[in-house]
């Protein structure tokens, strides 16, 4: 499911809506900016922006088996420094509390050659992504700076960001790590620069360096050669990992792309059945996530509000409702108190 520039596409799993995906206008090789500021324009005068995406770069060159990204997006392309800052600060002109920085493999800020050609010439532009983040976070005053989806891989080089005093409270505590398959066959089908080992320990990091951190992922099901072992074993390894939220995805084959011809391919049956297994236990994960903050404080910013209640995202990525009265698009600590079939409930405390 896609979602127009700042609006989040519903997740499987409730409360735990998916932030990675780029507006369907984004699929050339040129900036997709000019696109994004008119939609942002057009929302922010009418008055229905709460968060706001901004995108830092596009591309990728992994050439995972079953994404065609690579060939129509092109190689990664980083946004310079000055132009990240200069959008974040018209978003939050235009009324934005929370700034999401996008991409399509945003750990490759930094790594094309016109991005490292500029930093060597302007001290002022980053080098990579943490140096990035630093910059918004140093010269913007915004309250809320989210990530996007991170791959695994570039996530322990951002921990570091989270103890920084100047990011306390504003640097959201959610990561989005692709996992993509539980399974070491599959991952190496799937030419992912991991395996669940390694998966593993980066997940243990983040939670050692950021207490309370929401973590979400995708999951293909039924992607080529998966056998019903294989998809046990990512069905396990799902379990163990513990996800806040976890976006299901059938295996789908585009054309031009190694694993349309693999082997094995898995039939819509079985990978639909497949996805609701899974989809069941991202529920079950985001309901075990969210039970455990219970009692705690955390700072809601309100997307839907008014006398009778409303409804808003934690830093760490829950959806919570409350039935006190709230203002639309503030930031306000509320203290969680209760998760029924219905909601993860909320009091604001001010």
């Amino acid at each position: 499911v896609r979602a127009r520039a700042g609006r989040p596409a519903p997740l499987s799993a409730p409360g735990a809506e998916r932030l990675t995906p780029l507006p369907d206008w984004a699929t050339t090789h040129g900036d997709a900016e000019d696109d994004e500021q008119a939609l942002w324009a057009a929302d922010a005068a009418a008055g229905m922006r709460t968060r706001a995406m901004v995108k830092v770069e596009d591309g990728c060159n992994d050439f995972c088996t079953f994404c065609i990204i690579p060939f129509t997006r092109g190689m990664p392309r980083s946004t310079p420094t000055a132009r990240v800052l200069e959008r974040v600060r018209a978003r939050l002109a235009g009324g934005a509390q929370e700034i999401v920085l996008t991409g399509v493999h945003m750990g490759k800020y930094g790594t094309d050659h016109a991005q490292r050609k500029r930093a060597a010439a302007d001290p002022a532009e980053a080098p990579d992504l943490p140096a990035l983040v630093a910059r918004v976070l140093a010269e913007t005053d915004v309250p809320r700076l989210r990530l996007t989806s991170l791959e695994p891989t570039d996530a322990q080089a951002m921990l570091p960001l989270f103890a920084d005093p100047v990011a306390a409270g504003r640097l959201a505590r959610h990561l989005h790590l692709p996992l993509q398959s539980g399974c070491d066959a599959t991952l190496a089908r799937m030419r992912r620069d991991y395996d669940t080992a390694e998966y593993a320990r980066i997940i243990a990091a983040v939670r050692a360096a950021v207490p309370d951190m929401g973590i979400t992922t995708d999951v293909i099901a039924g992607f080529p050669g998966e056998t019903e072992d294989e998809f046990a074993a990512t069905c396990a390894f799902v379990e163990r990992m513990e996800f806040m939220g976890v976006h299901v995805f059938p295996y789908s084959g585009r054309p031009g792309t190694p694993a349309l011809d693999m082997p094995g391919q898995v039939d819509p049956q079985t990978r639909q059945a497949r996805v609701h297994h899974l989809t069941e236990l991202g529920r079950r994960a985001h309901d075990a996530f969210a039970a455990q903050m219970l009692g705690q404080v955390f700072p809601v910013l309100w997307e839907e509000a008014g006398p009778d209640g409303g409804s808003g995202l934690t830093d760490n990525y829950l959806r919570v409702r409350t039935r006190h009265p709230v203002l639309y698009n503030t930031i306000t600590p509320a203290h969680l108190t209760g998760f029924d079939a219905t909601a993860l409930w909320a009091e604001p405390l001010r």
